[in-house]
């Protein structure tokens, strides 16, 4: 097995992250260095880990939040690992300096080149690599209830 990623982020030369007790890092109070094209790929073997790592606890928030917004329904949740970390490995920077942290569309992943702590920049790729995973009944789920998945995860989003 794979060495775990908060150990492996420890090991990226330039990165320091701290962890808590979520999948997220834990956001500290500090501004960090604009996101260059050298820090994002630095960002993106961490993240891909974390996808890997987490991904029965990622499942079962979702399985989770289905459960609570359908009630005794049988819905189907399905997950998409493969296309979430393609979408990290190809993640790009944004071509202006936008006041977003990041955005996808699904397909691509876009990070700004704004002032980032290495926190702030992991744990917007993996915020964005988390919307678009999940489908309930081959049906997208909607950014507001991602984002209540997401924030279950340990974002503050």
């Amino acid at each position: 097995m794979a060495m775990d990623y908060r150990k492996f982020s420890n090991t990226v030369k330039g990165m320091y992250i701290r962890w808590g007790g979520n999948i997220f890092p834990d956001y500290r109070d500090v501004s960090g260095p604009n996101v260059s094209h050298k820090r994002l790929q630095r960002a993106k073997p961490i993240v891909v880990l974390i996808l890997q790592q987490e991904e029965k606890r990622i499942t079962q928030a979702f399985v989770e939040f289905c459960k609570g917004r359908y009630r005794g329904q049988n819905r189907v949740v399905t997950l998409d690992f493969k296309a979430a970390i393609e979408r990290v490995k190809d993640a790009k920077l944004q071509p202006d300096n936008e006041e977003r942290y990041g955005e996808s569309d699904g397909f691509t992943i876009w990070i700004a080149r704004m002032k980032m702590s290495d926190e702030e920049l992991v744990g917007t790729l993996l915020h964005e690599a988390l919307h678009c995973i999940a489908i309930i009944d081959n049906k997208e789920i909607c950014a507001k209830d991602e984002h209540q998945v997401i924030r279950e995860l340990g974002d503050d989003c």
